[in-house]
Formats: structure tokens, C-alpha cells, sequence
């Protein structure tokens, strides 16, 4: 699904991420997982970024600045975990709370993020999807197992419709019973329904 934020939503997300690069060095706070010095203060954008097109597209609010390390909910309850790599797998760590949802969202431009899925961290902690062969060891959750259900949403935002299952080529997914969600995921996927 293709999001594209406003420029003042842009506009506040990169101050977002800029404040807790700054709250984070002021407390002497470090990468929890070494990232390369000088390149947090993008990665924490890029989070904001992220969790900015995730909150539009949920019709939530995403967090904001926060006063210390994080928490692990970005939006809602959900972690947001952001990536440039258009084949980017979802990330997660052994001290990811098992019972968190963790959202994969990629990031096209400033302006434009496609939310690819989602899954629990119980989920996404299997043995096939650990690497060690990385600077820091994680789970690298393949894009293809993350779910592409409207998380949270029981009724579609464009016809007030009930969700149900729905296959769109290979790809599973959840549209609602006149189609129009599963129409606008599917010409987003390029694909086309009948």
C-alpha cells in the first residue's frame, strides 16, 4: 500500500527524528545496535518518516519525541521499523517484545512509503530468518511472509464495507466485501482483480 505524506507531515516527521537524535546524545543514549557514527540522526528520520506514513495510513498518530530509549510502540501499539531497500526484509531483535506487532514500511521518497505487512514478533523470530553474517545478528523477516491485512481496521475506509480474505495473484490479502480496498492494494501491487 502506497502512502503519500503532506509536506508539512514531512516537515514534522524530520523534526521529529532530528529532536531525538538531540535527546539522545544530550543523555548520553547510544545506537543500541552500533550503528555507524553520525548516521543517527537519518536513521531516526527515516523512523519518523516511517511511522508518519503508517499513522496516515491507520488514521492514528504516531509518538513523537520521546524522552529515552525506546519503548518499541511507535503508532498505537504497533513498532514501525523503516527501510530505503525496496527488497528489505523487517528487522527484529531478540529483546522485541513477542507480543508487539512490528510494521515493515519502505521508504520510496521523503514524500512517498509503501507499507509492505506486518507480523508479531513471536512471529518473525524463527530460526531460518536469524543472520549472523551481518554487523549486528537479527531476525531478517523476508517481505514475503509479512501480512498485508489492514491492521486494526474491521470495516473498509472506503465503502464502510466488513473486511474478508481475498487472493490477488499470489499474494494474499484482505479487502472488503465490494472490493474496493482489495481493487486499490491490488492496482498498488500491479495486479488487477476481476
Amino acid at each position: 500500500m502506497l502512502v503519500n505524506l503532506a509536506p508539512s507531515e514531512v516537515v514534522r516527521a524530520v523534526a521529529v527524528g532530528q529532536g531525538r537524535q538531540r535527546n539522545n546524545a544530550a543523555k548520553g543514549f547510544r545506537d543500541k545496535y552500533g550503528g555507524e557514527i553520525g548516521d543517527g540522526e537519518q536513521k531516526h528520520v527515516d523512523g519518523a518518516l516511517a511511522e508518519a506514513a503508517y499513522a496516515r495510513a491507520m488514521g492514528l498518530r504516531s509518538v513523537g519525541v520521546l524522552p529515552g530509549p525506546d519503548s518499541g510502540a511507535d503508532v498505537g501499539d504497533d513498532g514501525v521499523r523503516s527501510t530505503r531497500r525496496a527488497d528489505g526484509c523487517l528487522l527484529l531483535h531478540p529483546s522485541d517484545d513477542d507480543d508487539r506487532r512490528f510494521v515493515l514500511v519502505v521508504r520510496i521518497t521523503e514524500l512517498t512509503h509503501r507499507l509492505v505487512g506486518a507480523c508479531y514478533g513471536r512471529d518473525g523470530k524463527r530460526p531460518q530468518y536469524w543472520r549472523e553474517d551481518v554487523r549486528h545478528p537479527a531476525y531478517f523477516v523476508p517481505q514475503n511472509v509479512l501480512k498485508l491485512k489492514p491492521w486494526g481496521e474491521t470495516r473498509c475506509p472506503v465503502c464502510q464495507g466488513p473486511y474478508h480474505e481475498g487472493l490477488v495473484a499470489t499474494t494474499k490479502l484482505y479487502c472488503c466485501e465490494n472490493g474496493c480496498t482489495g481493487r486499490r492494494i491490488a492496482s498498488e501491487l500491479g495486479e488487477r482483480l476481476p
